[in-house]
């Protein structure tokens, strides 16, 4: 497609975009959320607010950026054949995250930290499972005592593991009321989306596989977690509180004697990722293509899935890192070696 094409293509892809956000009632999706300017962009264009620009460094990933003084969503547009709706719902999900920076959210995990810090323990993990378990009857059916259950089972891992739960629950709060936005956004636009998406998530929040490693699956159990809140109501503070909903919503909870779990399966299954990581970094030192070597500030890897075993962290799909005070952003996979004050040592990229 010549550039002349893309760029109206992508003016056309935003006006389809805004014709969408304009239909929906943002006071409904969460308090006080409201409609902030995005852009779609590809490689070369970048169409913001309607108005075609150059694509810079500031447009990278799929994400929220404060852009000439204000917060605006992005997303990158990989492909022409697209789903409007989930598109829309998607970039919704990216201005709540505009929403939350304007408003001071104070929740955000650090996320590095995290990635070297979060112990895989099999217990926490399998008690984990046995709760998702739980989630996929409760949208299925009302129990009460059921749900007493769930959070009297969060309750006991964050008694056992408060790191990984605080954790855990930092992310459910940043990304998960991101997620239920995005599911809201669906469910008006399109409710047979909205059922399948649903049908989706009851599945991947049930396969054990799916808690390693653990941030991705935190964005449907943040957004469950709300969905059974309602449901059930359970009150919680919708603003912008020093405490993840995650801890809100079980301080008054009343233990019970802890049961019994069969840790094994999971056991396996963080054994059997833990080997994926190091082979991955086995096979990018070997490989020797290296892109980064010195010393450089660390600005931003891929966190989504970032994977680690000391001294090496994983990124997917970009690098970013800072070079005598100008932040650079390397395109693709890569290994990374940092050091004990989280300083780049060298980049590998990783052969596909």
């Amino acid at each position: 497609m010549k550039d002349e094409n893309k760029e109206l293509w992508l003016k056309h892809l935003h006006q389809e975009l805004s014709h969408r956000i304009n239909q929906l009632d943002f006071a409904t999706l969460w308090p006080g959320f409201h409609p902030y300017k995005f852009a779609v962009y590809q490689d070369h264009h970048v169409c913001l607010d309607g108005t075609i620009i150059d694509h810079t460094d500031a447009f990278l990933a799929n994400t929220a950026i404060r852009y000439e003084g204000d917060m605006i969503a992005i997303w990158r547009i990989a492909n022409e054949d697209i789903d409007l709706d989930v598109l829309t719902s998607k970039i919704i999900h990216e201005m709540f995250h505009a929403f939350q920076m304007d408003h001071g959210e104070s929740r955000f995990p650090n996320e590095i930290e995290a990635l070297m810090r979060y112990q895989y323990d099999p217990l926490n993990l399998a008690q984990k499972m046995k709760e998702h378990q739980l989630m996929r009857a409760l949208l299925k059916r009302h129990d009460m005592d059921m749900m007493n259950e769930l959070l009297q089972s969060r309750k006991r891992r964050q008694m056992a593991f408060p790191y990984e739960y605080l954790y855990e629950a930092n992310v459910e709060q940043i990304e998960g009321t991101a997620h239920y936005v995005e599911l809201m956004v669906l469910k008006a636009l399109s409710p047979s989306r909205y059922q399948n998406r649903i049908g989706e998530t009851i599945k991947r929040i049930t396969t054990p596989e799916s808690l390693v490693p653990i941030r991705m699956i935190s964005y449907d159990i943040g957004a469950i977690l709300i969905l059974l809140c309602r449901d059930y109501d359970i009150s919680f503070d919708a603003g912008f509180a020093s405490e993840p909903i995650a801890v809100m919503v079980i301080k008054d909870v009343n233990m019970t004697k802890a049961i019994q779990t069969d840790t094994k399966e999971m056991a396996s299954i963080i054994v059997s990722s833990q080997q994926h990581t190091k082979a991955i970094i086995h096979d990018a030192i070997q490989h020797n293509d290296i892109v980064l070597e010195g010393c450089f500030e660390l600005a931003g890897i891929n966190i989504y899935d970032a994977k680690y075993d000391h001294p090496y962290a994983t990124s997917t799909y970009f690098l970013a890192y800072v070079d005598e005070g100008i932040q650079k952003v390397l395109n693709g996979d890569f290994v990374v070696q940092l050091d004990e004050e989280m300083k780049i040592r060298k980049a590998y990229r990783i052969k596909k």
